[in-house]
């Protein structure tokens, strides 16, 4: 059965997303029709406690991004995995905190954008757009500096060990 088989391309167009991503009406439907209806929900249930995963997506999920972070390494490029953060959809957070914990274990670097956001004290509301998960222009603004920040202390620490051992 292919749905049990990890790291394996998606062969359907429903499963790449290929209409979400090619589609001016899916992306309206999405976007504009399914935020109205969410919000009628959310006003009736304002609070999501718990969200089915199928557990097989979430192994699949960290078989690839293992995958990616060795093969990264293999090249000799440093991985950044970024700790997404989203104010409308607890399941992005899921895969996040795999991805965090994942980084970590692989000793690799985590930028964990939910946390610099929270830290800024700029109003949530300001920092992405009605998504929820997709960030505004002063969001990308500050996620783009801190990651900046990041790669040249990253490299900072490279230069260091490279002329302590040469």
């Amino acid at each position: 059965d292919e749905l049990k088989e990890y790291g394996v391309v998606g062969k359907s167009y429903d499963r790449n997303r290929w209409l979400k991503r090619n589609s001016v009406i899916v992306r309206f439907i999405d976007y504009k029709v399914k935020a109205y209806f969410t919000n009628l929900r959310s006003k009736a249930q304002p609070d999501i406690e718990h969200i089915d995963t199928n557990p097989w997506l979430i192994e699949n999920y960290k078989f690839l991004l293992n995958k990616m972070i060795s093969f990264s390494k293999s090249k000799n490029v440093t991985p950044i995995v970024i700790r997404y953060a989203s104010i409308k959809d607890p399941e992005q957070r899921v895969f996040s905190d795999i991805s965090a914990e994942i980084a970590r274990k692989n000793k690799v670097i985590v930028y964990d954008m939910e946390f610099d956001f929270k830290d800024s004290g700029i109003n949530p509301e300001n920092l992405f757009i009605y998504t929820g998960v997709h960030v505004t222009p002063l969001g990308a603004e500050m996620m783009a500096e801190a990651l900046y920040q990041i790669i040249m202390e990253d490299l900072r620490i490279k230069n260091e060990n490279s002329t302590r051992s040469s």
